[in-house]
């Protein structure tokens, strides 16, 4: 479409500005000057392509962008180890066929790493399992259920019982 000129024309767009470049992802052409002479540029006279120069996950659809960063450190773990934690505590409270509302002790024991971080969130694990009481490196003297757990290639044990605490337990 444009002869001879092709070459200077893909030079001009590929300079081109953010903000011209969304004015042709959104469907309007450009208008560039090429020799002292207007040149228009259609959507459909080019392809524009992002490319991530850094570490974060990218995706793009038409004028949208999301970027995420990967990395995890060890907040972000921890708080993830203990969402882990939650998911299986709530499993075993099913098959010890609690009710929804039923208050619970909960007792876990394995590596370090699952403890430091069932410390660090206690407040979460709690209230997200309705546990009254929570004993972090400890095996339950009795329980009304106790199971082995994976998380992350970590072994442990939770054990859980029913809140003897005196309180309904429909009571918060």
């Amino acid at each position: 479409r444009f002869g001879k000129r092709t070459p200077a024309v893909v030079a001009l767009a590929a300079a081109l500005p953010a903000d011209r470049l969304r004015e042709l992802e959104a469907g309007r052409g450009v208008t560039l000057v090429l020799d002292g002479a207007e040149v228009a540029i259609e959507p459909e006279d080019v392809v524009v392509e992002r490319e991530v120069t850094s570490d974060w996950v990218v995706q793009s659809a038409g004028p949208f962008v999301v970027a995420l960063d990967p990395a995890v450190d060890a907040a972000l773990r921890r708080e993830g180890l203990v969402r882990e934690l939650v998911n299986r505590v709530q499993r075993i409270r099913r098959e010890a066929g609690y009710d929804f509302t039923t208050r619970i002790v909960v007792w876990l024991d394995g590596p370090a790493e699952l403890l430091e971080a069932a410390r660090a969130h206690d407040g979460l694990l709690r209230e997200d399992t309705l546990a009254r009481g929570l004993h972090v490196g400890q095996r339950a003297p009795a329980s009304d259920l106790e199971q082995a757990i994976e998380i992350d290639g970590m072994q442990g044990v939770v054990a859980v019982q029913r809140s003897d605490d005196g309180l309904s337990s429909a009571a918060p």
